[in-house]
């Protein structure tokens, strides 16, 4: 958890970035569909862009077992091979940082934190060709 946070700190804080990109190492990045989502959204709105998990149980057995996380189901959370957040969400996140616990996954984790601090809007994947045609 350490080290997210310190990555997002110094995106939100240090860099001169208006976006922070997470990305599985064997996940390709289409710049040109990431440029036209980022130009129809501001990025002072805390908006959150992935292909997200709704409503999942939260495990109760396995690897991925989570004894602590007080509900049946996590909140909405990315599916794993990638997010984009704008630098007003990266800063709420940050700026709780002291509240914040880790469970099952760094996505998960993700989707539990983003949750306790912000109303999120999420742009879904399979919306983006509906979107590309539109900004065409």
């Amino acid at each position: 958890m350490n080290n997210d946070i310190n990555s997002y700190n110094r995106t939100a804080y240090k860099q001169n970035s208006f976006y922070l990109m997470k990305v599985d190492d064997d996940t390709f990045v289409n710049v040109n569909l990431l440029s036209m989502l980022t130009e129809v959204q501001s990025e002072e709105d805390q908006a959150w862009w992935s292909l997200f998990h709704y409503r999942r149980s939260v495990p109760a057995y396995g690897k991925w077992a989570d004894f602590t996380y007080p509900s049946l189901t996590y909140p909405t959370f990315p599916a794993g091979s990638g997010y984009v957040m704008t630098k007003s969400l990266v800063r709420a996140v940050v700026d709780a940082q002291h509240h914040l616990v880790p469970h099952g996954g760094e996505d998960v984790s993700m989707g539990i934190w983003v949750s306790s601090v912000a109303l999120i809007l999420v742009v879904l994947c399979h919306f983006c060709n509906a979107l590309i045609k539109k900004l065409q």
